[in-house]
């Protein structure tokens, strides 16, 4: 017991002995736009309003060709604090494609923290726009898992700031409350070890997950928004009701990423079945 306690302890501790580099996400942000800009030529004659749009509408049958057109706005618009957080967005999307495909975790981390580059970029750049502060709370909630595990405490605190800020500004913003209800989930199921390592950590609110999470799908009903829902639900010990928001995914008009998350939500129903 005690052997298991102290390699747990030690794997605690080394965990962020990968993190990729500053240096090792700035040619991974140099190569992925090297490749999308390749891939087919900017038509930098489009009015940048009609390419957000129509980078928004996302084809939702090919996740990778939607993030590749969302980067290459970035090299015609590498300023624009609209086109950074929709890079931020696209990165979060590699990751998901990185996540379904099996790729090394390298892979993952560092699409991840190209995405919170560009989020940071973004919010710095307009700090009053909700989708923009929304995709910063997102960014920075998907790379506590590279810092050291007495840093965490304060990172939580951060996503909770800016998912706060991006609410002031618009309570509809579903990115915002997804990410909410997922820092409130995952402090609510935090290993007894890691607040040891991770002290003063926010107190977690699985009622505030739950209603956030349930607005989140009413905004948009995606596999990724009812994964979230049934979580908190089973963390709530609510496993019908969790399993009843699993059985209707997939009823509503398709989203960006639910092909890459049908696997996911499938094994959860067949884990609850």
């Amino acid at each position: 017991m005690k052997k298991s306690l102290a390699a747990l302890c030690a794997l605690l501790i080394s965990g962020c002995a990968s993190v990729p580099e500053p240096e090792a996400v700035t040619a991974w942000q140099a190569e992925e736009l090297r490749l999308a800009g390749a891939d087919e030529a900017v038509d930098s004659s489009q009015p940048l309003a009609a390419a957000l749009s129509a980078v928004d509408l996302r084809r939702v049958a090919n996740l990778k060709r939607a993030r590749q057109d969302c980067l290459r706005l970035v090299l015609d618009h590498p300023d624009s604090p609209a086109v950074l957080w929709r890079a931020s967005r696209a990165e979060a999307d590699r990751v998901v494609l990185a996540r379904s495909k099996g790729e090394p975790r390298e892979v993952r981390d560092l699409a991840a923290l190209s995405g919170l580059d560009y989020a940071r970029r973004a919010a710095e750049r307009a700090p009053e726009d909700p989708a923009a502060r929304a995709q910063l709370a997102y960014a920075l909630g998907t790379t506590t898992h590279l810092l050291p595990m007495g840093a965490r405490s304060e990172r939580a605190r951060d996503v909770l700031q800016a998912v706060d800020a991006a609410l002031a500004l618009d309570p509809e913003q579903p990115v915002a409350l997804a990410t909410q209800a997922t820092l409130h989930l995952r402090l609510a199921t935090l290993p007894w070890i890691a607040t040891v390592f991770a002290s003063d950590v926010p107190e977690a609110d699985l009622a505030l997950a739950e209603r956030a999470a349930r607005h989140a799908l009413r905004l948009q009903d995606s596999h990724e928004h009812r994964l979230l829902l049934a979580k908190v639900l089973l963390a709530r010990d609510a496993e019908d009701e969790a399993r009843s928001v699993l059985n209707v995914a997939g009823a509503g008009a398709p989203q960006p990423r639910d092909e890459e998350l049908r696997a996911e939500v499938e094994a959860l129903r067949a884990e609850l079945d």
